[in-house]
């Protein structure tokens, strides 16, 4: 009976948080409802939410990590499980059952059995050590649909022993997973309960089935033009109308006064999902959202060159760092990156061919890792809206390149520094064109032939703030290098 009043309970939380489009909290109520039942019933139930609520999501990030014994989100299992069928694939089997071992301190879950029953026929399985980690979390699923499979494995290890037998044996272990009630019958409140969700289920994506070419046009309108509101705003109130979180979403961050609590909360629960439209290459929790789209992509899993699709057109900001070779440049051209303004970490090798192509970037990073090619900032030069120039890891001579360069008098900032040793920044509008921060003795060389080369940014004021006190030869070779400029300014 007791059994049987939970089970109701937890099916009922469900109807009340589907209805409320909680579907996350939808699916974990549904798998504590298996557990406490191992219905095939509630397990189809959980299988359907599930593929709803991870279609297009991106792999995990850090999969070798990912079976390290903590619980995962419900919404992260379908994710770690494909990486194990990779994995099992792979014929990998030393590590295949060190992560089936592993898997066994998740709370139980239907969706580890497809994948096991896969696993079971495939090469790999023949390994002693993969069939007895298979046969052990086989068994503490406790689903009767796994007897077969179970019966199967046992007799690969040449043993006879019944489902029935090998469950018992493995509940006298130590190491023995509490013990669950095995394929409760559900009673008609139960049922019930199952066939409201079941019709919701259907009701709803029936429902977004039939607005779905609405929503896609108020998307294309978003993405083709990412600086109109009034877009957005047409769109939210759409979602709304839907019970679509997003519709909130859009609108707390287009508010004047935005509730950033609900913001959190809300990107807790959906950001995931509204990052997926990306690509599954985008590195999960990098992503900046603003007015409710992604503006910033600060990170990839790795770099494959998938063509942006269009839910790239609100982006104005990505680190490129692992965008490399030789068709890179041209990866930035594509019209889907028509809002991108800011590119970051740029590897040197990729820089000099953006030239080639009429983009939108007015800000751009460099990482002078390698040392790079003369005639860089001329080629960029071509680039129309390139105001803003920044080098890391940068040396005198990159200075001198960029002052000497055609984009010099275009630039409205440049700035470039070297990590513990010294930075400059270049306003050739303002006053003080020149700014500098010495912040190592040991690269007073460097900053002196820096400034040097960044009178070609202008000369009018020259501001030179040390960080270590200097004395003797080391202020002299840096007053004598600010000699060009017409004010000097010591802080």
């Amino acid at each position: 009976m007791m059994t049987g009043n939970v089970l109701n309970g937890l099916l009922a939380g469900a109807l009340v948080a589907f209805e409320q489009r909680e579907e996350e909290e939808v699916l974990r109520l549904l798998l504590d409802a298996w557990r406490e039942s191992r219905s095939v019933r509630i397990a189809t139930l959980v299988q359907k939410l599930s593929d709803r609520l991870t279609v297009g999501l991106p792999p995990c990030e850090r999969l070798s990590t990912a079976f390290s014994g903590e619980q995962p989100r419900p919404t992260g299992v379908p994710r770690i499980l494909n990486w194990l069928l990779s994995v099992a694939n792979e014929g990998n089997a030393e590590t295949l059952e060190r992560q089936l071992r592993s898997a066994r301190r998740w709370p139980e879950d239907p969706r580890l059995i497809p994948v096991l029953r896969t696993i079971a026929r495939w090469p790999v399985a023949r390994d002693a050590e993969v069939i007895a980690a298979l046969r052990d979390l086989l068994l503490q699923l406790r689903d009767p649909r796994t007897a077969d499979d179970l019966q199967a494995l046992l007799q690969a290890m040449g043993s006879w022993t019944t489902y029935e037998e090998a469950l018992a044996r493995l509940q006298e272990r130590k190491d023995a997973p509490p013990a669950h009630s095995l394929d409760v019958a559900l009673d008609s409140e139960a049922r019930d309960a199952c066939e409201a969700l079941e019709r919701a289920l259907a009701l709803r994506e029936e429902a977004e089935a039939r607005q779905l070419p609405l929503r896609d046009m108020l998307l294309a309108r978003v993405y083709a033009h990412p600086d109109d509101d009034s877009a957005r705003l047409v769109l939210a109130d759409h979602l709304l109308e839907q019970g679509d979180p997003l519709g909130e979403f859009i609108m707390l961050q287009c508010s004047a006064q935005p509730d950033e609590a609900r913001i959190r909360e809300l990107l807790a629960q959906h950001g995931a999902a509204w990052q997926a439209p990306l690509g599954p290459l985008v590195r999960p929790d990098s992503t900046r959202f603003e007015r409710g789209f992604p503006a910033a992509v600060r990170g990839f899993l790795e770099w494959k060159r998938p063509a942006p699709g269009p839910a790239w057109g609100t982006v104005r900001e990505i680190n490129g760092e692992l965008i490399r070779g030789p068709s890179a440049a041209g990866w930035f051209a594509h019209p889907h990156l028509h809002a991108v303004t800011y590119l970051r970490r740029m590897q040197s090798s990729v820089v000099p061919a953006l030239g080639a192509y009429p983009l939108s970037v007015r800000r751009l990073e460099l990482s002078c890792w390698s040392r790079i090619e003369e005639t860089l900032f001329l080629r960029l030069s071509t680039l129309p809206h390139l105001t803003w120039v920044e080098l890391t890891e940068a040396h005198s001579r990159d200075v001198a390149l960029c002052a000497s360069s055609p984009l010099a008098s275009r630039l409205e900032r440049f700035t470039a520094r070297r990590e513990n040793a010294w930075s400059l920044e270049a306003t050739p509008s303002e006053a003080v064109t020149v700014s500098v921060t010495l912040l190592s003795e040991e690269g007073v060389d460097e900053l002196a032939q820096a400034i040097r080369a960044a009178v070609g940014f202008g000369t009018r004021g020259l501001r030179l703030v040390s960080r270590p006190r200097l004395e003797g030869s080391n202020r002299r070779l840096l007053e004598e290098a600010a000699a060009a400029y017409a004010h000097i300014e010591w802080v």
